[in-house]
């Protein structure tokens, strides 16, 4: 009655309660606490991390309890931190390792071992909570590296250049200003030595192993196998054999190292460890053949242990073979065979029955049974669901692709979409929040599992606007968002899987795609496979795509090829190209005005069977050189400006170049004249492979770079490789012509004049073959004009000669003219390493594609040029300097770039 009252009539009953309480059985006092006092008695638990908590309430309390427990200078600073320790997550996550120091140094025996032990139970946790666990690995990162750095007054004061994380200078600092207590340092340095040995690497590994942190995992397990190795009460590392020292590894680690090597996905480690192995079992040889990618050996491996042994393991193994070798109906039939053989119809009574469902529901989705993945989510929810923990994140995630799937198909309303999807979104953005914290490959498949669920989502809006026009734009951005992600087949295989399914789940609500958008994703699916050497999953996507005609014979053929089989996919090319022809001849004959003209998708494929016939012909060398070139040109008939295509017949063009030259060295050049054999020694090429393929070489590879940039690492170099040593060759003609007339009149020279020297080299000229001569008079006489065109339009058209110019100048001077600067960077510095080019024509044109490409990169170019102006070789810094001053001059004239 007393608490109606103000609180100074509160007050008297409140104190007789008070002192009536004291009467009390100890038993009936616990209960009365809470409500006598405004503080309930404080319970304090051994370990505050159980599976089921979540990293906000584990952290805040442990960091709590540390900031009880904390002593000396910085406990101040703990205590003010005490209530926001349990709201913000990053501050506690940050104060963790000083709390932890603090104990360290400051703390007893008994509180030591209770932060180990709230380590290794984080450690040992099978349910694998990924945020709680990278918070330990954080942790013991940076414990590490202040063991590494040391706790001596010379290392505290190292400057902070050095290299070292703000937390390691601050604990530096810490350790300086303690006033030098000896007794400090020393506590601090055996308390660490201890925690650190008491916390075992093995567990750390594991538990990387089961986060999928790989790199982590690997780094820890071997600290193991050294602390292990170098124990000399350990005897089971070392063996002696004839007095040396042989290190043994037990078949246990051997074993834990392959599965980690397996998840690193490093060919070249399982190579390693299956080196070193006395004896394989047939597991461990499964594991060999699943991380190359080996799967077809892999199924069969799995059928002969399944014979052996009926284990489930067995089950999940060809279930998982079968499914990455593209088989999902019988990976499909094989799961339910496997449930129907273990007798359970409680699909998901168990942790493996849980993994082989989801397998079912990976291959049901991509096959389009609805009816099984309903059946299969309703045996799971009638069981109780699955642990994530057990199956793993992938299989998790291809369940809720099954739902969400499931869900569109059945037309429910977009409420109950998105909140699958913000489901989705949530668990994978729990895994990403602590794989982004270790590395961006770790990060990388929660990444694109948010791009799929995107992609997903985009596509689902697009069947209920049925929208021709928005399809084709979101197909534009689709190609675009697929081609930045990273080239493995095991990631953009559920891309390209999804947009399949939901292509067909379109044509069949709305009729919005047609047949062949199908056909074209089934088409992608197989150019991956058969890029990842995933033959036979490429194989079956290429049958799935039989109604896209010529492409899909191509993409036949070119799998054929990737299978060694170089001269049946040649062959199956030749009889479609007659067999394309044929039709066309007849269709022609029976109307021939009414023959449409030709889309570019048609045109571009039959561009791309002619380019394939041509370039497998020259790889068998079976046929002559003209009838490989007259394949690449009939492909650049039908597209005139396709890259690649000018490429590879610029590139064939060279072969033959090469091969004259290499002719022509042997068998001799066969000049008529008297300098043959000044001709020989320049390249025993000069009249015979540069006369007839150097301009069809140049011509093309201008061509492929004005058309894009696929091959400029190939096409630019050599273009101008080819150019600048023929030059050379022409620059040593000249001195060699030049030689005989000098050494004649060496006794009744005297000072010559310039008109002089310009006819005696005239003269020179005038003694080679003809042939050579007219090819002299193109590449010399209008150099000068080809590189003029580079920078000022109206030059270009004032010195322009309208029969002067031949097919290889306006080539050249259409490929300076044209290619933008950026190309030119690439060779920069090819280009730079010619700069002192003995043929006059060719130091100029290097001046010019150096001052253009300065004049728009300058921060990036200016070094490359600066490292020749101070050269120790007085000839190449003199010209360096000439260089530099030109490019200045063309920059203030054109005024192009002011700060230059």
């Amino acid at each position: 009655r007393g608490g109606l009252g103000s609180a100074n009539k509160r007050a008297p009953p409140i104190a007789q309660l008070f002192s009536q309480a004291v009467h009390l059985p100890p038993s009936s006092k616990k209960r009365t606490s809470v409500i006598m006092t405004t503080k309930s008695p404080r319970v304090e638990c051994k370990i505050f991390f159980t599976p089921s908590k979540k990293l906000k309430t584990w952290l805040g309390e442990w960091c709590r309890h540390l900031t009880r427990k904390s002593k000396g200078e910085r406990s101040k600073i703990f205590q003010a931190c005490y209530q926001v320790i349990k709201v913000d997550v990053d501050i506690a996550k940050f104060l963790l390792p000083y709390l932890v120091e603090n104990v360290l140094v400051h703390g007893s025996s008994d509180e030591l071992d209770r932060v180990v032990d709230e380590i290794l139970a984080v450690l040992d946790d099978k349910a694998l909570n990924v945020n709680c666990t990278q918070v330990v690995f954080d942790l013991m990162d940076l414990l590490e590296e202040w063991r590494n750095l040391g706790d001596s007054d010379s290392k505290a004061n190292l400057p902070k250049g050095t290299g070292r994380s703000r937390a390691s200078r601050s604990k530096s600092k810490a350790l300086s200003s303690r006033g030098g207590s000896r007794q400090k340092m020393y506590k601090w340095k055996v308390s660490r030595k201890r925690f650190l040995t008491a916390i075992p690497t093995y567990k750390l590994a594991m538990a990387a192993n089961r986060s999928k942190a790989m790199t982590r995992a690997l780094r820890y397990f071997e600290m193991h196998l050294r602390s292990s190795i170098n124990s000399l009460n350990d005897q089971k590392y070392i063996q002696y054999e004839n007095g040396a020292v042989i290190t043994k590894f037990r078949k246990e680690d051997l074993k834990k190292y392959q599965q980690i090597y397996a998840g690193l996905d490093d060919p070249d480690g399982m190579e390693g460890i299956c080196s070193i192995k006395e004896s394989t079992f047939i597991r461990e040889q499964i594991l060999h053949l699943e991380s190359n990618g080996q799967w077809a050996e892999a199924l069969t491996s799995y059928e002969q242990a399944l014979r052996i042994s009926s284990k489930f393991e067995c089950h999940l193994g060809i279930v998982k073979s079968q499914l990455k070798l593209g088989n999902h109906a019988q990976a499909l039939t094989h799961v339910q065979g496997a449930m129907h053989a273990t007798g359970m119809q409680n699909y998901g009574a168990s942790e493996k029955m849980g993994a082989l469902t989801g397998y079912g529901i990976s291959a049901a989705w991509r096959l389009g049974e609805w009816t099984k993945i309903d059946q299969f989510l309703r045996s799971m929810s009638a069981s109780g669901g699955y642990d994530s923990s057990m199956i793993g994140h992938e299989l998790e995630f291809e369940i809720t692709l099954g739902k969400i799937l499931l869900a569109i198909h059945k037309g429910q309303d977009a409420i109950r979409l998105q909140s699958l999807l913000s489901v989705a979104r949530k668990d994978i953005l729990r895994g990403l929040s602590a794989a982004c914290q270790e590395s961006y490959q770790r990060a990388y498949p929660y990444v694109c599992r948010l791009h799929a669920l995107r992609d997903l989502e985009a596509m689902h809006s697009l069947v209920k606007i049925n929208n021709q026009k928005m399809w084709d734009e979101y197909k534009a951005h689709w190609i675009h968002r697929l081609e930045s992600t990273e080239p493995s087949f095991d990631i953009r295989e559920v891309l390209l899987s999804l947009r399949t399914t939901m292509c067909s789940m379109m044509c069949s609500i709305n009729q919005l795609l047609p047949c062949e958008e199908i056909d074209q994703c089934h088409l992608l699916v197989a150019k991956e496979a058969r890029l990842a050497h995933q033959f036979e999953y490429a194989t079956g996507a290429v049958l799935q795509a039989r109604r896209y005609g010529t492409s899909m014979d191509i993409e036949r053929a070119k799998l054929l090829k990737s299978k060694g089989h170089l001269h049946k996919a040649l062959k199956y090319l030749e009889d479609l190209q007659r067999h394309t022809e044929t039709s066309q001849n007849s269709f022609e004959d029976i109307n021939p005005l009414s023959l449409p003209d030709e889309s570019f998708p048609e045109r571009k494929r039959k561009a791309e069977l002619m380019l394939h016939i041509g370039q497998w012909t020259q790889e068998c060398g079976a046929k002559k050189a003209q009838v490989v070139t007259e394949c690449f040109r009939k492909s650049l008939s039908y597209l005139p400006g396709w890259e690649t295509a000018h490429f590879m017949l610029g590139k064939f063009y060279d072969t033959l170049r090469q091969a004259s030259i290499a002719g022509g060295t042997q068998g001799g050049t066969g000049a008529d004249s008297k300098t043959g054999s000044s001709i020989a020694t320049s390249r025993g090429g000069l009249a015979s492979g540069d006369k007839k393929y150097l301009n069809l070489i140049l011509e093309h590879y201008a061509t492929s770079l004005l058309n894009g940039h696929k091959h400029i690492f190939h096409s630019l170099p050599r273009m101008l490789t080819v150019w600048f040593e023929f030059m050379q060759d022409v620059h040593d003609l000249e001195l060699a012509l030049r030689a005989p007339s000098a050494a004649g009149t060496s006794n009744s020279r005297s000072n010559t004049t310039r008109s002089s020297n310009r006819s005696r080299r005239k003269a020179s000229l005038k003694c080679l073959p003809e042939s050579l001569q007219k090819m002299v008079d193109k590449t010399s006489g209008h150099m000068k004009e080809l590189v003029s065109v580079s920078y000022d339009d109206d030059r270009r058209k004032k010195n322009h000669k309208t029969g002067a110019h031949t097919k290889y100048h306006d080539c050249a001077e259409g490929s300076h003219a044209h290619i933008k600067a950026y190309q030119w960077y690439t060779a920069l510095a090819q280009i730079i390493s010619r700069f002192d080019h003995p043929h006059p024509n060719v130091g100029y044109f290097v001046r010019r594609v150096l001052s253009c490409v300065v004049a728009h990169y300058p921060s990036q170019a200016l070094w490359s040029v600066a490292a020749v102006y101070f050269s120790t070789n007085t000839q190449r810094r003199g010209k360096a300097k000439k260089i530099m001053e030109y490019i200045r001059n063309e920059c203030t004239n054109h005024s192009t770039n002011s700060t230059i």
